[in-house]
């Protein structure tokens, strides 16, 4: 099995100009956010409690609505463009001259798509929620009978394997979209829905090396977290023992004043916003094309599979319906067929 962990990285640094992009879009809508809670803050300290609550109560509708409407649309745009910039770098080797000019117009271009996309990303998210319900269940189960026979640390890591595997799996299937998008972009079909319908397909066929790559980065982000849980006893005691790290901590918030913690809290907020949208995404992005482009370079969709989609699932079987050209409008199945254009 290969890892293609160096190539998608260096996949990634050569679209540097989408990483821009989103962290751009990002402190955007961190600006945004931090206006919007000053100003609710000024009325409250200057009109009084009552106008201070209505203040936040509209804020918080405002960033409400942006989080559901602007937020997602913009990124899934910019999502969207990046995908095209890395499917013909990974199938060409060659980086367009001007990236995002590109990759708005390929969105463009293939907009009905983008749109379609939605309906396969909500089934697949319905698929991994039963995935991971089965997997809850199995590990409460496990954990349950290891803290009644007193072996709260065997529980612990038994919880801790489990949350990388559910990592491992969000990250699989949550990524299915874009894979879908870049079968999309390389093929020369004029009717999107049969690429759509065979990167399904082939998706699945490729499952393997695609978990194994989660898996191993699932374990690097959530590993510190399952040692300090499991080894919070022994941690703390190296640190002087509880007292002592409360008193450390008093002592470091004292430092503060009241502004000085709020700027403190938007500062490690906006850095790991930031991180995120900025570097772990793209990567994740980078790293789920890389594979799905290289494994399934001149794969044939597999009959088997087929049938067994057909069978068990009617959201495919309306893709294969489109596919077929019979006709259905594309609609996303949410609210964004009526409020998005």
């Amino acid at each position: 099995m290969k890892f293609y962990f160096r190539a998608a990285t260096g996949n990634l640094l050569r679209t540097y100009p989408f990483i821009l992009l989103r962290i751009l879009v990002g402190v955007l809508l961190g600006v945004i956010l931090v206006v919007a809670l000053l100003v609710a803050v000024w009325v409250w300290l200057t009109f009084g409690d009552a106008a201070g609550v209505g203040a936040l109560v509209i804020a918080l509708v405002i960033l409400g609505l942006l989080s559901i409407i602007l937020q997602p649309y913009l990124l899934y745009l910019v999502d969207g463009g990046h995908v095209a910039v890395l499917t013909e770098l990974i199938t060409t080797g060659e980086t367009p001259d001007s990236q995002i000019r590109f990759g708005i117009a390929q969105v463009k271009a293939n907009f009905g798509s983008v749109t379609m996309l939605f309906v396969i990303y909500f089934v697949i998210k319905q698929v991994l929620k039963q995935i991971n319900n089965l997997i809850n269940t199995a590990v409460s189960g496990a954990t349950g009978g290891l803290s009644r026979s007193g072996r709260e640390k065997e529980a612990g890591v038994v919880q801790g394997l489990a949350g990388i595997v559910q990592l491992a799996l969000n990250i699989a299937v949550g990524y299915v979209d874009k894979a879908i998008l870049a079968n999309i972009y390389r093929s020369d079909e004029t009717n999107n829905w049969k690429p759509a319908k065979e990167g399904v397909i082939l998706y699945t066929k490729i499952w393997k090396p695609i978990l194994a790559s989660t898996l191993i980065v699932a374990t690097v982000v959530y590993l510190p977290f399952i040692i300090a849980v499991v080894f919070y006893e022994e941690i703390i005691e190296q640190l002087g023992g509880e007292d002592a790290v409360i008193e450390w901590t008093e002592t470091f918030l004292a430092g503060f004043s009241d502004a000085g913690l709020i700027l403190l809290a938007v500062v490690v907020l906006g850095f790991i916003g930031i991180l995120h949208l900025g570097i772990v995404k793209p990567f994740l992005t980078s790293l789920i094309l890389t594979i799905y482009l290289n494994e399934t370079e001149g794969m044939e969709p597999d009959s088997k599979w087929e049938a067994r989609l057909r069978e068990h699932s009617g959201a495919y079987r309306s893709l294969e319906r489109r596919a077929a050209g019979e006709g259905e409008t594309e609609k996303t199945g949410t609210w964004r067929d009526y409020i998005l254009p």
